[in-house]
């Protein structure tokens, strides 16, 4: 950092020397404290040569080296701000009420800035809340006959499986009776037929009987008729009265056929109630879209309560702060999100300035500075050195920093131009010569030591320098004399005296 604040310092001197040289030109606002501090004065040199005289003696000025303290600074001016500056956008969409906002003005933590006209906004509430109600009330009818619907098919169901059960016990009966009732109608005409042979034989027998006189053919023949009834009757008595049996077997066989009949009829009206209850029952993608649908009507609901609660709750400032714009007046509509005012934290003050790339290499981040603004100084350090280089009207590329201000009060004006003071560097008990003794050249920096008469070049190193001062590392002893006055007649060997 030393070598860069003595680089610096004599890159200026130079830059002064050169301007001497195109008929002192207009100096750069922006300078160095480190380099030349030194009043020039145009020195009037007396030449003899033209008199005739053989030898000229040069007066000069002279100082000692001698050990001291040096301190390096940059004096600049930048422009003060706030190092938080928050911008308040529109929590809402509505009309604004009140505006306590004035650029410039100062404002407390807590204190109400902005309020809102809540009209437009409760009303948009009471909206939503009531087709969230009526969303509710829809939804829950259709789980309601949803879920009924789901109740009433698996009613149905069961009832359709008892019956189904029924039937199959019926089937099975009207199987086993029809069976016995064929059986039954089967003997019933076996019956009919050995009545009818027993009326033959009867017939025959009587036919028999109406004779006077029987021939022995015709009395074997009724005795074996006699025997074929008996045989005949024997056969009938077995069948018993199989008609009977067989009209109280279809009897049964109608009844049980009715039975079947009606469960059928139950059947079909089971599942006909089925079906409409399961037509009324909601699919897994209508359920979840009434959950969606009910989501977002609370969602909008939900969104209508806060936009109303933070219009009424308006907005206060967050901290002690100075309002540095504002996009908005009492009446105006503000749409949510968009930017409507901005306060600068006045506890968290600081100071932009610019830096040219000659004095970034001696600029570091908490350097101590000293601001002064409207005849008050403060104290600070530097913070922040920014990136980025940006070109200034003269073409210049110049990086902006940042002085962060100790001890900011009501005094401190956001946009006013302060003078900064930055320390870069600090040195004590080192070997010191004024700053105009030091010159330079192609080999390095060197002074003209004063002795006996003489002047003697001598090479120095350098190390920081302050508006008057320049450390000598190298090449020089305390208590050694050197020449301050600034002349290009001057050469090493040469006769001079001191000025008194």
């Amino acid at each position: 950092m030393e070598k860069s604040s003595r680089t610096v310092a004599w890159q200026t001197k130079r830059a002064w020397r050169k301007k001497m040289e195109k008929n002192n030109k207009k100096k750069k606002k922006w300078k160095i404290i480190l380099p030349v501090a030194v009043v020039v004065i145009l020195v009037i040199v007396f030449v003899q040569k033209g008199k005739g005289s053989s030898e000229a003696v040069q007066e000069v000025e002279t100082a000692k080296a001698e050990k001291g303290n040096i301190t390096a600074e940059l004096e600049t001016s930048g422009t003060i701000g706030s190092e938080d500056v928050r911008t308040y956008s529109s929590p809402v969409n509505a009309e604004i009420a009140t505006a306590n906002l004035q650029v410039g003005k100062p404002v407390k933590k807590g204190e109400s800035l902005v309020t809102f006209d809540t009209a437009s906004l409760e009303k948009s509430y009471n909206i939503s809340q009531l087709q969230n109600k009526a969303s509710d009330a829809a939804n829950q009818k259709s789980l309601e006959m949803s879920a009924k619907g789901s109740e009433q098919a698996a009613q149905a169901d069961a009832r359709i499986q008892s019956i189904d059960d029924q039937l199959n016990g019926l089937n099975g009966q009207i199987s086993e009776l029809a069976a016995q009732t064929e059986q039954s109608k089967n003997a019933a005409a076996e019956a009919g037929n050995l009545d009818k042979e027993i009326t033959e034989l009867d017939k025959r027998s009587e036919e028999l009987k109406n004779k006077k006189d029987l021939t022995k053919e015709e009395q074997k023949e009724l005795e074996r008729i006699q025997k074929e009834k008996n045989k005949k009757q024997e056969q009938r008595k077995a069948y018993g009265d199989v008609t009977a049996k067989v009209s109280e077997l279809e009897n049964q066989l109608k009844n049980l056929q009715s039975q079947a009949e009606s469960l059928q009829g139950s059947k079909a009206e089971e599942q006909s109630k089925k079906a409409a209850g399961e037509a009324s029952v909601l699919t897994d993608a209508e359920k979840q879209g009434i959950t969606s649908s009910q989501q977002a009507a609370k969602l909008t609901l939900s969104q209508s309560a806060d936009s109303l609660a933070e219009a009424k709750a308006g907005i206060q400032a967050e901290f002690d702060g100075i309002v540095t714009s504002t996009e908005v007046a009492a009446g105006s509509a503000v749409q949510e999100g968009a930017p409507m005012f901005s306060i600068a934290d006045a506890s968290k003050m600081c100071v932009d300035f610019k830096v040219s790339k000659y004095n970034l290499t001696n600029l570091e981040a908490g350097q101590k500075v000293t601001i002064t603004s409207l005849d008050r100084k403060y104290q600070g350090s530097v913070t922040n050195i920014g990136k980025v280089a940006e070109k200034n009207e003269q073409g210049v590329a110049m990086a902006t920093a940042r002085v962060h201000i100790d001890d900011p009060d009501d005094h401190l004006i956001i946009g006013l131009d302060a003078k900064l003071k930055i320390e870069l560097g600090k040195k004590t008990d080192v070997l010191k010569v004024p700053i105009a003794a030091v010159n330079s050249d192609s080999k390095g920096d060197f002074v003209y030591v004063f002795s006996k008469d003489k002047l003697q070049k001598k090479y120095v190193k350098t190390g920081i320098s302050s508006k008057k001062n320049v450390e000598i590392i190298k090449g020089l002893k305390e208590g050694e004399t050197v020449v301050t006055t600034i002349d290009t007649t001057i050469e090493d060997g040469m006769k001079a005296a001191e000025k008194k």
